[in-house]
């Protein structure tokens, strides 16, 4: 049974919660505020009525970005120290919380890897290039992951309800909120010259898929567009 929208908000303004007392700790040491990305920043980014239409439940996690300069301070302000961790997926610095029921991740990220397209497929969440989107929600201002780079990374991750997580609904719901370019989609992903037709590949696979589901929308443009370039 799906839960109602009401519901969802709550849950959600629950979550988002969580960001206050990391966000008034940048503000004392006058860091860049942790960058919210996930299920929390999909939220933040697209109309309420679309956000994950398909869920049962909504996780009480919060995935927070934050920038590999600021890890000396974040380490004095928390007076934890983060972890490195490097997996077939992940390379970078974590560090996890609980506030109020919410599990926190911030992250630094040196590589986010998809070995299962091609193990040199890589994003490093560059905010110089993708800078942070300013979003408000109930009259509070956050930041969030730049739209292109979220949708980048929903698309290449492409998981589905039966694990447990919504990334071809968050692609949608970024996409007819946010509609972004071709070009802008291929400069989010780092990926050698040899394994660009197996990328190509997915991406039209997947992009067909969510423009079935989308027809006549941006969603389908970007589809198209897609096609185009190749």
């Amino acid at each position: 049974m799906m839960p109602s929208r009401e519901l969802v908000i709550a849950e959600m303004r629950r979550v988002l919660q969580a960001y206050e007392p990391l966000r008034a700790l940048a503000r004392y040491a006058s860091i860049q505020q942790p960058v919210i990305f996930g299920g929390a920043a999909v939220f933040l980014c697209a109309e309420q009525q679309l956000f994950r239409p398909h869920a049962t439940a909504i996780a009480p996690d919060l995935d927070l970005l934050i920038r590999r300069c600021d890890i000396q301070e974040w380490q004095e302000l928390l007076g934890k120290p983060f972890k490195h961790e490097e997996t077939d997926r992940f390379h970078g610095q974590t560090l996890k919380l609980h506030q109020g029921g919410v599990e926190v991740d911030l992250m630094a990220i040196d590589e986010f890897r998809f070995p299962d397209l091609a193990a040199d497929v890589v994003l490093t969440f560059d905010q110089n290039r993708f800078p942070p989107v300013e979003t408000v929600f109930e009259g509070r201002l956050f930041l969030a992951l730049a739209p292109a780079l979220h949708v980048a990374f929903k698309l290449l991750l492409w998981r589905d309800p039966s694990r447990g997580k919504h990334d071809p609904d968050d692609v949608a719901a970024l996409l007819l909120c946010h509609p972004i370019s071709c070009r802008a989609l291929l400069q989010a992903i780092q990926c050698p010259e040899p394994s660009r037709p197996a990328l190509s590949a997915v991406l039209r696979e997947r992009l067909g898929w969510l423009a079935r589901q989308h027809p006549s929308t941006s969603v389908e443009k970007l589809y198209r567009e897609f096609c185009l370039m190749e």
